[in-house]
C-alpha cells in the first residue's frame, strides 16, 4: 500500500508538470510494470498452483494500482458471481444468465459512473475487458456439454469439459497479461500456458520479438502524440478552427484527426502485447522456416492495417482478438437469423453497447456495417474487370493498372475509416453532426447511393411465377 501511495504521488507530480491526465499516466505505468513482472514469471517454479497464485496476486495489484480499489471489488464480484452461476445452475440457465449478468453489470456501471458527454478513463475500462472474458468463459463451459460432432472448430479448441475451480477462474480472469487493457484469450489457452504444454522445450527465445513489439508500441504512441499536437479533436473539431477554413482544408483536417486518434490504440495494444511475448502466452507455433511465432494474442497487424486495400483487411488486422471474440461468441450464435449481414449488424450493435451508451458508438458501428456492404457490392461489380490485373499471366499494362487500383482502394479505405471514426471520437450527436455538416456530409453520399441501389434492385427484381 505504501509503495502504491508513493507511486500515485509520483504520477500526480508528473501529471502536474506535463499536463497529462493522471489516470492515463497510472494506466501506462501499470502496463510498464508488466514487463519486469513477465521476466519474474519466467523464473517461477513449474508448479501450476504457484503460477495461478502469482497470476492472481499480481493481476489484482496491477488492477488496484491502475484503476483503484473499485476496479478490484467489481471484478471479483462479477467473476465470483459468474462462477457460482455455472457451478450451481443447469448450463441452459447459467449461460444466458451469465451473459445478461456480465453485460448488465457493465451497463449499469456505465450509467452510474460515466455520466458525462465525454469518455473518461476509469475502472469501467478494465471491467469492459473482463465482461467479454467472462461471457466467453460461459460459452466455453457451455460448449463443453456438446457432443464432439456438434462442435465447430473453435469450440473444439476452446470448450471446457469441466468447470475450473474458483481459484483457477480468478487467476485466469485477472491474469496480469490482460487485466488492464486486454488482450482477450480463452481459458483453454491460459490452461495450456500455466501447465507448460503451450511452449515446446527447449523454449524458443522471445526476447527480440518482445523488444520489437515494445518499440512499435512506443513508436505509435509517439505518432499519436504528434497527430494530437496538430490535429487534436478538442481543437480542430470546433467552430473556431473549422469555420475560417475552406472545404478541402476542413476535410483533410477531419480525416487526419480520425486517423491519428486510432494510433493511440495501436500503441497501447503493442505495449500490452509485449509482456505476453515475454511470458510465452503469445506463442503460436512455428512458421514454414521453423522459427517461433509470437503473435498468438496480438491485437494489431501493423502492416496489414496500414496498407489495407479494403475494410475487410482492417477488420482482420485491427483489434484482432476482440473481432475474433465477436465472430466466435456473437456472429456464429446469430446464424439462426439466416442472413450474414444481419448477423454482422447484430455483432456490431453488441460492440456498440459494450463500449457504452453514447450515440456516437452506435453511429460509428452502423457506418462500419454500411461501409462493408458497399465494399462487397463494389468488389463484386468490378471483379470481372480487376481479376485479370492480378492474374499470373497479366501484361505489364495490367500489372500497372492493378497497382493503381490497389493504391486507390487503399486511399478509399483509409478515408472511410477516418471519416467513420469521428462519432467514436466526439460521441455526442450535436458534435459529430456539426463536424459532418461542415464538410456537407460528403462521406454519407455512398450510403444514399447504396440505399438507392437496394431499392432499385428490389423494384426491378422479377417476381415469382405463379403455378399454373
Amino acid at each position: 500500500i505504501f509503495f502504491r501511495v508513493r507511486l500515485i504521488m509520483l504520477v500526480a507530480y508528473i501529471s502536474a508538470q506535463t499536463g497529462l491526465p493522471a489516470e492515463n499516466l497510472a494506466l501506462l505505468l501499470g502496463m510498464l510494470f508488466a514487463y519486469p513482472i513477465a521476466l519474474l514469471w519466467r523464473k517461477l517454479p513449474k508448479d501450476v498452483t504457484t503460477q495461478h497464485a502469482f497470476s492472481l496476486i499480481v493481476g489484482v495489484w496491477l488492477l488496484w494500482f491502475a484503476y483503484g480499489t473499485e476496479a478490484v471489488l467489481h471484478a471479483v464480484i462479477t467473476i465470483v458471481a459468474t462462477w457460482v452461476m455455472l457451478k450451481a445452475l443447469p448450463i441452459s440457465i447459467a449461460l444466458p444468465l451469465g451473459w445478461v449478468f456480465n453485460l448488465g453489470y457493465l451497463l449499469v456501471a456505465y450509467y452510474i459512473v460515466n455520466d458525462t458527454t465525454d469518455y473518461v478513463l476509469n475502472w469501467t475500462t478494465a471491467q469492459c475487458v473482463l465482461t467479454l472474458r467472462m461471457i466467453g468463459f460461459c460459452f466455453d463451459v457451455s460448449d463443453g456439454h456438446l457432443a464432439p460432432e456438434k462442435m465447430d472448430k473453435d469450440a473444439q479448441v476452446r470448450h471446457l469439459k469441466q468447470l475450473p475451480s474458483l481459484f483457477e477462474t480468478l487467476a485466469f480472469a485477472l491474469h496480469f497479461g490482460g487485466v488492464l487493457v486486454g488482450p482477450q484469450f480463452p481459458y483453454a489457452l491460459y490452461n495450456k500456458f500455466v501447465n507448460g504444454t503451450l511452449i515446446p522445450e527447449p523454449r524458443p527465445s522471445s526476447g527480440m520479438a518482445a523488444v520489437k513489439c515494445f518499440l512499435a508500441g512506443c513508436l505509435y504512441l509517439g505518432i499519436s502524440e504528434v497527430f494530437g499536437a496538430f490535429y487534436h479533436a478538442d481543437v480542430i473539431l470546433k467552430a473556431e478552427y473549422l469555420e475560417p477554413r475552406g472545404f478541402f482544408e476542413r476535410l483533410v483536417a477531419i480525416l487526419l484527426c480520425g486517423r491519428g486518434f486510432l494510433y493511440k490504440y495501436l500503441g497501447i495494444w503493442k505495449l500490452g502485447e509485449a509482456p505476453n511475448i515475454l511470458t510465452g502466452l503469445s506463442y503460436a507455433g512455428t512458421d514454414t522456416d521453423g522459427a517461433a511465432r509470437w503473435n498468438g494474442v496480438t491485437n494489431i497487424g501493423l502492416w496489414g492495417y496500414e496498407f489495407a486495400p479494403r475494410l475487410q483487411s482492417i477488420i482482420e488486422n485491427f483489434n484482432i482478438n476482440t473481432n475474433q471474440w465477436m465472430k466466435i461468441y456473437v456472429m456464429k450464435r446469430l446464424r439462426f437469423l439466416g442472413n450474414k449481414d444481419l448477423s454482422q449488424l447484430g455483432a456490431l450493435l453488441f460492440l456498440a453497447i459494450w463500449h457504452g451508451f453514447y450515440i456516437g458508438y452506435f453511429i460509428a458501428f452502423i457506418m462500419e456495417w454500411l461501409d462493408m456492404m458497399i465494399e462487397r457490392h463494389l468488389a463484386a461489380f468490378f471483379k470481372p474487370i480487376t481479376d485479370p490485373w492480378y492474374a499470373p499471366g497479366a501484361t505489364a499494362a495490367q500489372q500497372v493498372a492493378g497497382r493503381v487500383y490497389t493504391t486507390f482502394t487503399w486511399l478509399c479505405t483509409a478515408c472511410a475509416l477516418a471519416y467513420g471514426a469521428i462519432p467514436f471520437i466526439v460521441l455526442s450527436w450535436s458534435k459529430f453532426a456539426y463536424i459532418y455538416s461542415s464538410i456537407y456530409w460528403i462521406g454519407h453520399i455512398p450510403y444514399i447511393l447504396l440505399f438507392g441501389y437496394i431499392i432499385y434492385g428490389a423494384m426491378t427484381k422479377p417476381g415469382k411465377k405463379k403455378a399454373a
